[in-house]
């Protein structure tokens, strides 16, 4: 549409420089020769940054405006789409030219500075969210990324707290597309669950009361992310994990350990049969892996596994075979002992 804005990037739009008193390439002479006067308010970082206003949008006015001329809708549109092409150009000079002259546009449409701020609010939110929908997919803001925009927010004289809940906003969307794009496979994919766990974290988003996600589908993901944690010895160096995927899928006690039991008995019983079906082979090796593998669970929760699982003598067998090659890990040996109900 006429007032759609292009693709967002830092390049082409205007930036804050580093200096507080510089506006990329414009210099805060050029905003004071221009009817431009500075505040110091609170940015997005909780550091000062620097607001600029002009005094002629604001106070400036014309006997006979365009006011008279369009409807207010028509009028607003004008400053918009002005405004909008302020930051679509990429070249510095046609970019200096046209914010030279956008104090000027205001009166001469007959805009009072409510409506000033509102388009300037609705552009700035555009430009917010476009490049917050490409900057969050790698699951944090960096500083360059709150500078530029700072630097938005600080050209248009956007409020605070308004910036604040876009940024907001945004996290939770973007954590929301990455729950629907994981349940839009047949398997959930441990991968997925994983990118999710850290946009949960770094973004402080909670999947139930924000999100509105069901208990079944935290639940699956809750299964997921503990059955990939053990896989990979992940629990062995860090004991908080457990409670840490269970805080972030907001699982309570009673359901964690129902799950943490399920998944223990179930991957264990596979494991087992594995190594059953191997030793039957005469795959030693194959059987030791599988048997490692049985342990990651083991260590987590010892259980005693089904009797059924192969025969007593089939079990004793691969204890031995285990025994022989790890002869002095005595921990690991009774484990797999009382898994094995020896």
């Amino acid at each position: 549409s006429s007032t759609s804005i292009p693709k967002v990037v830092p390049e082409s739009l205007l930036i804050v420089g580093s200096s507080p008193t510089s506006f990329g390439t414009f210099s805060l002479g050029e905003f004071l020769a221009n009817n431009l006067v500075q505040e110091t308010l609170i940015g997005l970082s909780g550091r000062n940054v620097q607001r600029f206003q002009s005094i002629n949008s604001s106070e400036m006015g014309y006997p006979i405006n365009l006011r008279h001329y369009f409807d207010d809708k028509t009028i607003k549109n004008m400053y918009k789409e002005y405004l909008i092409s302020c930051f679509s150009v990429k070249q510095q000079t046609q970019k200096r030219r046209l914010f030279n002259n956008l104090d000027k546009l205001a009166p001469i449409l007959g805009l009072n500075k409510n409506e000033i701020s509102e388009i300037h609010t609705e552009v700035g939110s555009l430009i917010f969210n476009r490049y917050l929908s490409q900057v969050l997919s790698k699951g944090y803001l960096d500083d360059s990324d709150k500078s530029f925009l700072g630097s938005i927010q600080s050209t248009l004289s956007m409020n605070n707290k308004d910036c604040v809940e876009l940024i907001k906003n945004s996290k939770k969307n973007m954590v929301s597309l990455n729950i629907e794009k994981i349940f839009m496979s047949p398997k959930v994919s441990p991968d997925g669950v994983k990118k999710l766990l850290l946009l949960i974290r770094n973004f402080g988003v909670n999947i139930e009361s924000d999100l509105s996600i069901s208990l079944d589908q935290r639940q699956k993901l809750f299964r997921v992310a503990i059955e990939d944690a053990i896989e990979n010895e992940e629990i062995k160096t860090n004991q908080n994990i457990i409670s840490d995927i269970q805080n972030s899928f907001v699982i309570d006690e009673v359901i964690t350990k129902k799950i943490l039991l399920d998944v223990i008995t179930n991957k264990s019983e596979g494991y087992l049969l594995n190594a059953i079906g191997s030793l039957r082979q005469g795959k030693l090796d194959n059987a030791l892996i599988e048997l490692r593998n049985m342990l990651k669970y083991g260590r987590i929760f010892t259980i005693s596994l089904n009797d059924s699982v192969g025969s007593t003598i089939e079990r004793q067998k691969l204890i031995e075979l285990f025994k022989n090659n790890n002869s002095n890990d005595f921990q690991s040996i009774k484990i797999l002992e009382d898994m094995m109900n020896f």
